[in-house]
């Protein structure tokens, strides 16, 4: 797949997360301040940038996460900083002289280097939130709109018993990303483990999906003690369209690119149905990271984190 260059630096420095809704496209910046951008997902052009960083109402402390229900056009995104703990709704046509703020729960018995909030949040619904925590005993956490936590839901961690609780937490927690099934539930990506999972709306796993170069985090030293090893990059963003799941797949070591950000780059796509089963694999021309698909269908939007560029690709009809 052919892409073209929709935006470009200097309007952008480091493109890891992008959302489209309505006539815009919302870019989260890695190294710009301020952190969010705006564009006009037609024509590229940059509409206007927000959200410095900072912990009043419109900041960021952390780089913005971004999340949209698939298939919403209403030009409305919401965020996700992990450092305040707190969730932002951004409409592309106010101006977030008065954001919505929902300030997220503590959850007792989650707190990890710190951090007591989700490290990953997911917006199942109107009036569901789901978090994502590195603990076994309250792996999960479904929130009200309001950010009052409801009740919380356990689950595995990655790796044998024989390794450290803090490397299994490592492992599941280090490098993964979410994103929402519509009717169905939610998804889980590693980026360092070839591993993709799915969960309903009450957090509990429905299956794990069948993926062409499955791994584990953990291989044998010469003793033959476990050891953690997420030196290769798998999966690194993904978006559902039309019942299927597109998943941007990387393949790459760290080794191999000296560390930089074209280790975790993808060039391929992964399309997947809720069964599991892979149905479709796309190669693209660019080195991408972050990727979505707009309600209405017919293009990939992706970003580059090698070429500070967001791009445009067409979908096979």
């Amino acid at each position: 797949m052919r892409g073209e260059v929709l935006s470009a630096a200097p309007v952008i420095g480091k493109p890891f997360q992008l959302r489209s809704s309505g006539d815009w496209l919302f870019i989260g910046d890695g190294i710009h301040d301020p952190s969010l951008h705006l564009l006009d997902r037609r024509t590229g052009r940059l509409i206007r940038s927000f959200g410095r960083k900072g912990k009043g109402p419109g900041d960021f402390s952390s780089p913005p996460r971004l999340h949209r229900r698939p298939g919403d056009s209403s030009g409305v995104v919401w965020t996700w900083d992990m450092s305040l703990g707190r969730l932002t709704r951004i409409d592309a046509t106010d101006s977030l002289v008065r954001p919505t703020v929902v300030q997220v729960e503590h959850v007792p018995g989650a707190a990890f280097a710190g951090i007591a909030t989700p490290w990953r949040v997911a917006r199942l619904e109107p009036d569901l939130l789901v978090g994502v925590h590195p603990s076994d005993s309250a792996h999960f956490s479904i929130f009200s709109p309001a950010g009052r936590v409801l009740r919380t839901v356990p689950g595995d961690l990655l790796g044998p018993n024989e390794a450290s609780r803090y490397q299994r937490l490592q492992a599941t927690m280090g490098r993964l990303d979410t994103c929402v099934w519509p009717g169905r539930g939610y998804v889980l990506i590693y980026h360092g483990v070839g591993r993709i999972e799915y969960y309903d709306g009450e957090a509990h796993r429905v299956r794990l999906v069948d993926v062409p170069f499955p791994s584990e985090p953990f291989t044998e030293d010469e003793e033959g003690n476990p050891r953690l090893d997420n030196s290769t990059n798998y999966y690194m963003a993904c978006v559902v369209y039309d019942d299927r799941l597109y998943a941007a797949f990387s393949g790459r070591r760290d080794s191999d690119y000296e560390g930089s950000d074209a280790a975790s780059a993808a060039e391929f796509v992964h399309v997947f149905d809720w069964d599991g089963a892979l149905r479709e694999v796309y190669r693209l021309d660019q080195a991408i990271y972050s990727i979505d698909i707009p309600a209405e269908g017919g293009v990939i939007y992706a970003g580059s984190p090698t070429s500070a560029a967001v791009y445009r690709f067409s979908l096979p009809k």
